[in-house]
């Protein structure tokens, strides 16, 4: 199979116009005026919320139970959070600038997201969080 047909080759697709849609959205909002944390945050949550659709029919061409997958996407885009900051938090502690401390980070959470998505998220038959279900 060659990259450019392949899964990772869609989901990099499918994740970069989310991540587009988060700074898109958070540039738009501290321009108006709001602070950066805050406007990062609501960028985020429209990142993720774009992020889901592309990822359950253009990366995955998920047609299973909808009500499962947000579910599981959700609790998905939770241990996402809580590996960036706490990757981040560790690498910038060790000294470690803070836009390469990201970039390593953004690198490990995207192989996470992707295996958990591919294995949990959008596979009928993955992985079983009972917090989740």
């Amino acid at each position: 199979m060659r990259f450019a047909d392949s899964r990772a080759l869609r989901f990099l697709i499918s994740g970069g116009a989310a991540t587009a849609l988060h700074w898109l959205s958070m540039a738009t909002l501290i321009a108006a005026g709001m602070p950066a944390a805050p406007a990062t945050a609501l960028g985020a949550l429209l990142g993720a919320a774009g992020n889901y659709p592309l990822q359950r029919s253009v990366t995955f061409g998920h047609e299973g139970a909808l009500a499962r997958s947000l579910k599981l996407y959700a609790c998905v885009c939770a241990i996402g959070w809580l590996t960036n900051s706490a990757l981040f938090a560790a690498l910038h502690g060790l000294g470690v600038g803070s836009v390469l401390a990201q970039l390593c980070t953004t690198a490990a959470v995207a192989g996470l997201n992707f295996t958990l998505y591919a294995r949990w998220v959008f596979h009928e038959h993955g992985a079983r969080c009972d917090a989740c279900q």
